[in-house]
C-alpha cells in the first residue's frame, strides 16, 4: 500500500490490481494501521488520513477480522519466527479469503515464501 501511495517501485503492480475487475483488494486493519502510522510519523495526521481515504477510494477494503480462529492463525504464524504481527494478520486474512498476500518485504517473507505454505507475491 505504501508503494502505491508513494509512487515507489511496485506501485504499477498495485494499481493494476486495483483496476482489475477480477481482483478484490483487501487489507487487514492492522496493515492499514501500519500505513497510517508510517505516514503520520513522516507527514502528519492530515496526510495519513488522506492516504487511507485514497486507499479506500481506490477500492481497498479494510477488514477488521479478529475472531478466535483468525487470531490463532495470526499467533501460529508469529510463533514460527521473525515476522511482523501486521504481516501475520495480512497472511491470515489472505488464507481466510483464499487470496494472495502482496508485499515488498523480502527480509521477513522470503523464507516463508520458499516453504510454499503461504500465497505470497512480491511486487518488487
Amino acid at each position: 500500500m505504501l508503494a502505491f501511495l508513494r509512487g515507489e517501485p511496485g506501485c504499477e503492480h498495485v494499481l493494476a490490481s486495483l483496476l482489475s475487475d477480477e481482483v478484490n483488494c483487501i487489507a487487514h486493519a492492522i496493515n492499514a494501521c501500519e500505513v497510517y502510522y508510517d505516514i503520520l510519523r513522516s507527514e502528519g495526521e492530515s496526510a495519513a488520513d488522506a492516504a487511507l481515504s485514497k486507499l479506500e477510494a481506490s477500492g481497498v477494503e479494510i477488514r477488521g477480522d479478529m475472531d478466535a480462529r483468525f487470531w490463532k492463525g495470526v499467533a501460529r504464524r508469529k510463533a514460527r519466527g521473525r515476522i511482523s504481527l501486521a504481516d501475520c494478520c495480512g497472511l491470515a486474512l489472505t488464507e481466510a479469503v483464499n487470496g494472495e498476500f502482496h508485499s515488498t518485504d523480502h527480509h521477513e517473507l522470503d523464507g516463508i515464501a520458499l516453504v510454499g505454505d503461504e500465497k505470497i507475491v512480491f511486487i518488487r
